[in-house]
Formats: structure tokens, C-alpha cells, sequence
């Protein structure tokens, strides 16, 4: 991906950019009254709410060595995995000691309120960081607002700050990770800031593991980057501190090696239970009792089932990626009609997505894009993301609204790349 210096902003655009902010912040305001406001929900009540928030402040608390859960602990409601202790073990610790920095400053009472506001304010250093990367990348106003006002509106990611959830951290690193790739002020230690960003990634959501080593072959490929590399052992060695603090975190837990167990659970809770749920619905009732089945199911059984019942396997896998995640609504759950219009603009963006395929597609046949640039790779960790969401289900788009800076700065690239082929071969047509 084509990088460039920094441009001068103009007052006529800082107008326009503060008119922009104004209109999140307003958005946001309408949003979230909608949501909270008329069933009478305080922040208080709210911040705890969802059973994966407990599981966070848990590990906090793990991570201090607290014996006796706190009052806040005690009052949130847990998940399934509530029988797997230590959380460590499922939840990283990143999420957990950003918690536990904010509990240092404020009381119990004034908790709730603090992290609502640093991730509001994340959030929002995100949308402008995102935004003003494509308008450097483009150099073009219509993306900027674009983008701008696709963020702005996304009712997910404006009912994120609300909970005390990893997805407004996640959409932070992920909108510095891709600021530091298309920046040119970072491109003389681009490689050595996206590992420490993949690192924190990978340590706040374990599916960015993946990412990480994706990106580490991503460098090993290039002849540079591995020349880079051996010059600064020190520096990336460094980079990755984050992942070993986990690897070290697991094995004082358990005393095994390992990162985290949150992948085979999920895959377990979800989508194994699905597919058991689904081959065995004469005996099997509800998915509870298919987690309580599968939960001791041996890898060669579970190998076994999902070879010999192909279809059903790829049906529920397709069911969670598209109808479930991509196409699934908000965590809009009080506001019908919230609900409905997060329902409307996941189509919206689901037929942008296949339209950028295949834009992109075209570009790579027309060899007007190379198939190992970092905007290839951008896109590369957008699908890995959207697939990922094939082993969960019951979670609406929350696992694929984090990727928004990766899809929204990818898109703007290919369609300016798009843009300037059509405009050169008008003007070479009409000489």
C-alpha cells in the first residue's frame, strides 16, 4: 500500500472535520438515549452487564491475587465458562489490567463511569485516526467523509464504550496498526510497531494470533524485513514481550505452555454444540445440553463428526459467518427499532464486501495490484477476522464490527487505485 507525507490541513477542512466530530458525538447522543435511556438503564447497571465483562473483571481481579470476589464481581452474571478457572487461562491479560489501572484512580461507584469514558474516548481517537488515514492515503475529501460517516454510524461500535468489553481497545490497536502501514512517517520502523501491535492484539483477543503469525511470515517472505530483523533482535524480541507476559500468565496458572484456551472453548460451546444439536434434534433439546454432551467428546471424535457430516458442518459454519455475524444485528437488545436499522445497514455493508471482492479481484487480475502488498494483507486479516466468526454464534456482529479500520482503509485504497485507472484511460481515450 502506497504511502505518503503528511499533507497541510486547511481551515476549510479543520471546519469541515469539527462539523464531522459534531455529528459522532450527536450521533452517538441518539444512539445511546435510544438504547439505555427510555427503560431507564444507569451506567452502573449497564458497564457489568454481559457475561463476558464478568469474566474480564475476574481476571483483574486473578491478577492481583484477590482470594474473595469483589462487589462488583459479585454482582455480574457469568457465562459457561464460569467453571473454568483460573479466567487467565480464557481471557488475556491486556483487557484485564487496563481494567485494573482505571480501578486505581476512582472508587467503586465512580468505576463504571471511568471506563465508559476512556473507551468513549478511544473510540473516538479511533474514528478520527481512521478517517484521516485514507484521507492521507487518498487524497481525496470523499473518502475522508465517507469513511468519516460510515464509522459514525456504525451502532455497534457506538454501544462498545457501554460495556466493559475488549471491542473499543480492539478497534483502537487495529486503527493505529493501520495508520502505522499506510503513514509514511512510520515506514522506517513500520515492521517493528505492527509486531507490538499484533502482540497487544493478540493479548487482548486471542484470535489475533493468528494475525501475528500471519504477519511474521508476511515478513519473513521479504528480504528486507528479514535483514531488518536480524539488525534489531533487541527491538522486535521486545515487540513481542506482550505474548510471552501470557505464555508466562498460563503457565503459573496451570503450569502447562499454552495462551489461551478461549478458541477450543468457543469452538466446543458453539459450534461443535451446534452441529451435535443439529444431528442428534430428536434427542438433544437445547444447546446446553449438547455443550454438556460434546464437552467430552475426544479431538478424534470430534474429527469424526465433522468429517462424516459435511454439509451440515459447512451449513452452520456458513450460517454463523454470514446470517449470524456479517448479516446479524447489533447489541442494540432494548431498542426494536435499533435493532432493525443495524439490521438494515449489515446488509448494506454486506453487499459493499462483495463488491469490493470483486473490485479487488479485478485489480489483482489486471495485475494492477500486487498479491503480497500490504494492503493485500489488510484485506488477508479483515477475512481471517469475518471467518473466525464461524466457530461463535449468539453474539449478533460484535465479532466482526472490530474490523471496521481493516475494511474501511483497505476499501478506500482499491477503490482510489480503481479510480485514477478509469480516470487515466478516460483521458487517454478522449486524446
Amino acid at each position: 500500500m502506497r504511502t505518503y507525507l503528511p499533507i497541510t490541513i486547511s481551515k476549510r477542512f479543520l471546519y469541515r472535520l469539527i462539523c464531522l466530530n459534531l455529528f459522532f458525538f450527536l450521533s452517538y447522543l441518539i444512539v445511546n438515549i435510544s438504547e439505555f435511556w427510555f427503560v431507564n438503564i444507569k451506567i452502573n447497571n449497564i458497564i457489568f452487564s454481559q457475561p463476558d465483562t464478568c469474566n474480564y473483571l475476574l481476571t483483574s481481579e486473578w491478577l492481583i491475587g484477590s482470594a474473595t470476589p469483589s462487589s462488583l464481581s459479585q454482582n455480574c452474571s457469568l457465562n459457561f465458562f464460569e467453571s473454568k478457572l483460573p479466567f487467565i487461562t480464557i481471557r488475556p491479560f491486556l483487557y484485564p489490567t487496563f481494567l485494573l489501572l482505571l480501578k486505581l484512580f476512582v472508587n467503586d461507584q465512580q468505576y463504571p463511569f471511568l471506563i465508559w469514558l476512556i473507551q468513549f474516548l478511544i473510540l473516538w481517537a479511533s474514528i478520527n485516526l481512521v478517517a484521516l488515514t485514507i484521507y492521507q492515503l487518498t487524497k481525496k475529501q470523499i473518502f475522508f467523509f465517507a469513511s468519516f460517516i460510515c464509522l459514525a454510524t456504525d451502532i455497534s461500535s457506538l454501544l462498545f464504550p457501554v460495556y466493559a468489553l475488549t471491542e473499543a481497545l480492539n478497534i483502537f490497536l487495529l486503527s493505529i496498526l493501520v495508520t502505522i502501514w499506510n503513514i509514511s512517517s512510520f515506514q522506517h520502523r513500520r515492521n517493528i510497531y505492527s509486531v507490538l501491535i499484533l502482540s497487544l492484539l493478540a493479548v487482548t483477543k486471542p484470535i489475533y494470533q493468528i494475525h501475528f503469525v500471519l504477519f511474521v511470515i508476511f515478513l519473513l517472505a521479504q528480504k528486507n524485513s528479514r535483514i531488518d530483523i536480524c539488525k534489531n533482535k533487541i527491538k522486535y524480541f521486545c515487540a513481542i514481550i506482550p505474548i510471552l507476559i501470557q505464555f508466562m500468565f498460563y503457565f503459573w496458572a496451570t503450569g502447562k505452555f499454552g495462551f489461551s484456551d478461549i478458541s477450543n472453548l468457543t469452538f466446543r460451546n458453539y459450534f461443535l454444540s451446534q452441529v451435535y444439536k443439529q444431528l442428534n434434534w430428536q434427542n438433544v433439546d437445547t444447546i446446553e445440553q449438547a455443550r454438556q454432551i460434546v464437552a467430552d467428546l475426544s479431538n478424534e471424535q470430534i474429527f469424526k463428526t465433522l468429517l462424516e457430516n459435511p454439509r451440515i458442518t459447512i451449513g452452520i459454519f456458513r450460517r454463523n459467518v454470514i446470517d449470524e455475524s456479517l448479516l446479524g444485528p447489533a447489541m442494540a437488545y432494548r431498542n426494536e427499532t435499533l435493532f432493525h436499522i443495524s439490521l438494515i445497514l449489515n446488509k448494506l455493508k454486506f453487499f459493499f464486501h462483495i463488491f469490493m471482492f470483486s473490485i479487488i479481484s479485478y485489480l489483482l487480475i489486471k495485475r494492477k495490484e500486487n498479491l503480497l502488498s500490504i494492503s493485500m494483507l489488510s484485506y488477508v486479516f479483515f477475512v481471517l477476522q469475518a471467518i473466525s466468526a464461524g466457530v461463535s454464534a449468539f453474539e449478533g456482529d460484535r465479532l466482526i464490527a472490530t474490523a471496521i479500520p481493516l475494511w474501511l482503509v483497505t476499501y478506500s485504497y482499491f477503490l482510489n487505485v480503481l479510480t485514477q485507472q478509469v480516470s487515466f484511460k478516460s483521458i487517454k481515450n478522449s486524446l
